[in-house]
């Protein structure tokens, strides 16, 4: 049984889930969720299978994608949600990303194979992916561990952003704070990923990283963003009410959601762990068709 009936962020196989979308549709239905978002990595490719098996199983969701960026050196994530996206504008940021996540990827399977002596085929991977999507991270690791013996997650540790074999990403990444207009212009509302996540994603120290957090919230605000995800598996309740009282003193929507990518990539999490409740939900839904006219 979820926790919370609203369900903001999930990720399938058309990035770097375990679950296909309407697998975790079965997933959702299972825990009495009645509301879920698919949330992919740079794409919507997994949307019309997902809105197909939540409409037959009675779940509301909308559109939603995740864009990966970078400030400052940090990968930051921002979440942009939607009824109905303007499909040329949002796919014109898309794209791009794909692009440079594959050329981050090939660097990723090149290293590994000079390093530990193994024989990855980047263009064997990339065969194996959907079109308008990229071979990310996981499947690396996966692959890695598949050809190797070694244990998935030694592997991610080693690409992980503090490990010896971490690719960051490219110029490729743009700065959120210039996206937010992007977003917003795709018919959309633009929310700050897991600020307090951003700790681990950081090579400083713990006290610069807080500071830049600190300064990229406060900048994302002036640019117009529309929300933070507040609640998230990896806030603390201390980040957690920091950031509902950021959301409440800037009028700024506020999400939460269990991230959740599959039973082996985050086995200790489970969808609705974390969300919204009913009325909050109403609420959200509410302004989003005011803020983006649908």
């Amino acid at each position: 049984m979820a926790d919370y009936n609203y369900d903001f962020q999930c990720h399938s196989t058309l990035s770097d889930g375990d679950c296909s979308p309407s697998e975790i549709i079965i997933k959702a239905q299972k825990n009495k969720l009645k509301g879920l978002i698919l949330t992919d990595h740079n794409t919507l490719s997994g949307y019309s299978e997902f809105k197909q098996a939540a409409d037959n199983n009675s779940i509301e969701t909308i559109q939603g994608v995740e864009i990966s960026t970078k400030y400052k050196g940090i990968e930051v994530h921002i979440l942009a949600y939607s009824i109905a996206f303007d499909i040329k504008k949002i796919n014109k940021i898309l794209k791009p990303i794909i692009t440079g996540y594959n050329e981050r990827s090939k660097k990723i399977t090149k290293i590994l194979e000079k390093k530990l002596g193994l024989k990855l085929n980047f263009q064997e991977l990339l065969k194996e992916r959907p079109a308008g999507t990229c071979v990310t991270k996981y499947h690396i690791q996966k692959k890695t561990a598949q050809i190797s013996g070694i244990q998935p997650g030694e592997i991610g540790k080693l690409l992980n952003t503090k490990g010896k074999y971490h690719v960051p990403y490219g110029s490729w990444a743009k700065n959120p704070i210039g996206l937010i207009k992007r977003i917003k212009d795709s018919n959309a509302v633009a929310i700050f990923a897991h600020p307090g996540e951003l700790i681990n994603r950081s090579k400083l120290s713990k006290k610069e990283t807080i500071k830049i957090i600190n300064k990229l919230t406060k900048e994302l605000i002036k640019a117009g963003i529309d929300g933070i995800e507040f609640r998230h598996p990896n806030h603390t309740t201390e980040q957690e009410r920091l950031y509902k009282k950021i959301i409440i003193k800037n009028n700024l929507l506020g999400i939460g959601s269990s991230d959740w990518h599959g039973p082996f990539h985050h086995p200790e999490r489970y969808l609705g762990m974390k969300g919204l409740t009913n009325k909050e939900w109403v609420l959200f839904k509410k302004e989003l068709i005011k803020r983006t006219g649908n």
